[in-house]
């Protein structure tokens, strides 16, 4: 790679090997970093944008070949002296591009409750039983309700180890739901019933569950949105008044740690 202050050639994709393995920085890389601090800064942000496009392809970071065209006409341009400035806001769009986006978050029960946690999912049972108490719902009634949101919140934070919170929905919901089924039949005088009719009722029962499940864990992941918004508030808020207090201690000229 040759270098200077007014042209720095690409490097080429075939010359950078494909050994993937970490190594420690040999000589000649330190070498490279001291020669690059005497560009200019444009000349800099030249070469970043040439180191970048000589990744192989099979690297997650290289440039796709879109990405490269439109890159490489960006270099040529500089290159060619028709523009003073590197355009370093089109590279940065075409990394941005590349970058793939951070998945949504999904809120589940937790396997660590803190004291936010504590309290909002206290609320948050207090204004169920509120709800169901003020629609007259029978005592028993609210109770394998709120049995049944607690098993799915159990669900979510102990299977899949905590990382397919809809799933376990899903599942928890389905099992709690077919196994209160076949309570309520083993007391109410058990009879045979055809095959068919079997088939049908267990089907009902399993997707009726299953939606339960799911309506249940959405509550739960509601739940605790809630709470993570109250906890990054609040710590945020102490933050601010603690850094808010240090400064007005120090502009007083106090000590914090007289006595």
């Amino acid at each position: 790679m040759a270098i200077g202050s007014e042209h720095i050639a690409p490097i080429p994709a075939s010359q950078s090997g494909g050994d993937s393995k970490r190594t420690t920085p040999s000589v000649s890389l330190v070498k490279s970093l001291e020669l690059a601090s005497s560009l200019s800064p444009e000349d800099r942000l030249r070469l970043i944008s040439g180191v970048w496009a000589s990744l192989p392809p099979w690297h997650s970071a290289a440039p796709t070949s879109t990405q490269l065209s439109e890159l490489q006409r960006e270099i040529e341009e500089y290159d060619a002296g028709r523009t003073d400035k590197f355009g370093w806001d089109i590279v940065l769009r075409l990394i941005a591009a590349g970058c793939p986006n951070e998945p949504p978050k999904i809120y589940s029960a937790p396997r660590r409750f803190d004291l936010s946690t504590i309290f909002v999912v206290t609320l948050a049972y207090s204004l169920l039983f509120g709800a169901m108490a003020g629609l007259s719902f029978p005592p028993a009634v609210s109770v394998i309700v709120g049995a049944f949101v607690l098993c799915v919140g159990a669900g979510q934070a102990l299977l899949f180890g905590g990382k397919r919170p809809r799933t376990a929905s899903l599942i928890v919901g389905t099992l709690i739901y077919s196994l209160a089924m076949v309570a309520v039949w083993l007391v109410n005088s058990p009879r045979m019933y055809p095959a068919s009719a079997v088939l049908v009722m267990g089907t009902y029962v399993m997707i009726g569950g299953g939606i339960l499940g799911y309506l249940s864990g959405v509550m739960i992941g509601g739940v605790f949105l809630v709470a993570d918004k109250l906890r990054k508030r609040f710590s945020h808020r102490s933050r601010q008044e603690e850094s808010t207090g240090s400064a007005n201690t120090l502009a007083r000229g106090d000590s914090p740690w007289a006595n």
